[in-house]
């Protein structure tokens, strides 16, 4: 779905998981403590938290895509799970908004990560919201 829908930057707090529950806050347009309740928890999130939570505000997450394989599609909004390539098995999740920018919740817009291999993006899963813009 093509958007023009905005993304308002909530910041992770340190020393949390609260990455997916981010993104939902801003996809959504809400506080970080209203988006974990709406996810169900205040911990790691699993792929059906987040589609739970955006169904619940009308929304839809597409499935999974090989984002080794798939570019994400300019003017599409996808939430992107990130695997770190040190410190063991550790995944993140970040939004790569319309023009292709990551927002990562705990490292701002366009983090340096992106840039330096320490982690990449495996899997996108395309965002479809209602076309009022609101949540």
């Amino acid at each position: 779905m093509r958007s023009r829908h905005p993304i308002y930057f909530r910041h992770q707090p340190e020393d949390t998981n609260l990455c997916g529950q981010c993104c939902i806050a801003m996809l959504l347009h809400l506080s970080v403590d209203d988006a974990a309740e709406l996810v169900g928890t205040r911990g790691v999130t699993s792929t059906r938290h987040l589609r739970l939570a955006l169904e619940a505000h009308g929304w839809s997450l597409g499935d999974r895509i090989n984002a080794k394989k798939v570019d994400p599609e300019p003017g599409k909004v996808y939430l992107a799970r990130v695997h770190w390539k040190k410190g063991g098995k550790r995944t993140h999740w970040v939004i790569v908004n319309a023009h292709g920018i990551v927002v990562d919740p705990a490292a701002g817009r366009d983090p340096e990560w992106t840039r330096n291999g320490v982690s990449y993006i495996t899997s996108l899963y395309e965002v479809g919201f209602d076309q009022d813009g609101g949540g």
